[in-house]
């Protein structure tokens, strides 16, 4: 399991090590939800990262990001953890097979890596995020439903200047950027900057590039491609 970035360990009950033969049905769902669990990216755009306008780096980043965050431990107690994935599903909110922001963000704090700066106000990134999420789980904040987690939010955002709003607002950069740098949410809106070429490929860059015009090879945005 160590070595299986995406492996998922499933123990299915009243069966012995021939799961396909003994309980097809089972084997057949958790197939298909592991199977559904890659497929955040159509593959018109796999195609299109794939492709020859993306640069090796650039191809390796996105295909990274592709596989999910790295799961790491020890950065967050179980308490933190499930504050914070409550917490980004309303800050970011999705549909059902949604982008694993908190993993995404979990994942960032481990490496230690930010964007160079925090406010004065704030402790490093690991320890503004716990004492964060310890507030917000002293105030039940998982048990609460939509709105009334929503009300919790806003009354941190409205104490301006505030440890508690800094981080907040820290929190939302942080999750709008792993939301928008995937390539779940590139595919959604048809993001062709990436078809640039780069230092080790032939540079094919734009030739049209006028107002609502569009080149052959760029991809569609999600509601281009089912209407």
């Amino acid at each position: 399991m160590p070595h299986l970035r995406r492996g998922v360990l499933k123990t299915v009950a009243n069966c012995s090590h021939l799961v396909p033969m003994e309980c097809p049905p089972v084997m057949a769902q958790s197939l298909r939800e592991f199977l559904g669990g890659l497929e955040l990216v159509p593959e018109e755009y796999r195609a299109f990262i794939a492709s020859e306008r993306v640069s090796p780096r650039t191809r390796e980043v996105l295909e990274q990001r592709m596989l999910g965050p790295v799961e790491v431990s020890g950065v967050l107690t179980d308490e933190q953890a499930a504050t914070l994935r409550a917490m980004l599903a309303r800050v970011v909110p999705q549909e059902e097979r949604a982008i694993d922001l908190a993993g995404y963000v979990t994942a960032r704090l481990a490496s230690g890596k930010g964007d160079g700066w925090r406010f004065a106000v704030l402790p490093e990134d690991c320890e503004a995020y716990r004492e964060g999420l310890d507030g917000l789980a002293a105030k039940g904040f998982v048990g609460l439903d939509p709105d009334g987690q929503d009300e919790v939010l806003r009354e941190i955002a409205a104490e301006k200047d505030s440890a508690a709003a800094r981080w907040f607002e820290e929190v939302r950069g942080d999750a709008v950027s792993a939301y928008m740098s995937h390539p779940a949410t590139l595919a959604r809106i048809g993001y062709s900057g990436i078809g640039v070429g780069g230092a080790e490929t032939n540079y094919k860059g734009f030739v049209t590039i006028g107002p609502n015009e569009r080149e052959d090879w760029e991809p569609l945005a999600a509601g281009e491609r089912a209407g």
